[in-house]
């Protein structure tokens, strides 16, 4: 089935209780999948968003073709994602170790791969552009590899109406074309 209408489709990756969706749908997206790992969690973006296509498991084991077969569209307007963010935030310095999940950015661009979504959106902690410059460069170079133009930085989010003092890294990139923040 192809998109019958001309709203924008949209797959949440990493989704959690749903706050990116939130978001997704307040910009006039149509969040067709969420992807999300802790059953409990899941039932908070269940009840929050009870009718977008929900997968309880781990992305790792998530291919394109499945998210694609659950939505019953052949193609997604945006792929969007929040990756775990322990590993590069500042609060987990003083532990000096590599965290597991840090990969499941590359996972993310797995997934991009394999469906092809005109847009691309991820947002982080700030410290994915220091502490997890390597992985953030490996993502940018698969995607880049994919034809994707990307525009990413650290922004303020108290800049953009949020209360509070909060860094975060906010990536947007188009297949071909430059997307501005």
């Amino acid at each position: 089935m192809k998109k019958a209408d001309s709203t924008l489709t949209a797959i949440d990756l990493f989704c959690g209780a749903g706050g990116l969706t939130l978001g997704l749908k307040h910009a006039g997206f149509n969040v067709v999948a969420g992807i999300e790992i802790n059953p409990e969690i899941a039932k908070t973006y269940k009840a929050n968003h009870p009718t977008t296509k929900l997968i309880i498991r781990d992305v790792r084991e998530i291919t394109g073709d499945e998210i694609l077969a659950l939505t019953g569209l052949e193609e997604i307007d945006l792929v969007a994602g929040c990756p775990p963010c322990q590993g590069f935030s500042k609060l987990t310095d003083k532990y000096h170790k590599k965290d597991p999940r840090n990969d499941l950015v590359l996972e993310m661009a797995r997934i991009i791969e394999e469906i092809a979504p005109k847009m691309v959106m991820m947002e982080n902690v700030a410290g994915l552009a220091g502490r997890g410059k390597p992985v953030l460069d490996e993502f940018m170079k698969k995607i880049k590899k994919l034809g994707y133009v990307i525009n990413g930085n650290v922004l303020q989010m108290a800049d953009y109406g949020v209360p509070q003092s909060r860094k975060r890294l906010v990536l947007l990139a188009g297949r071909g074309a430059c997307l501005v923040a």
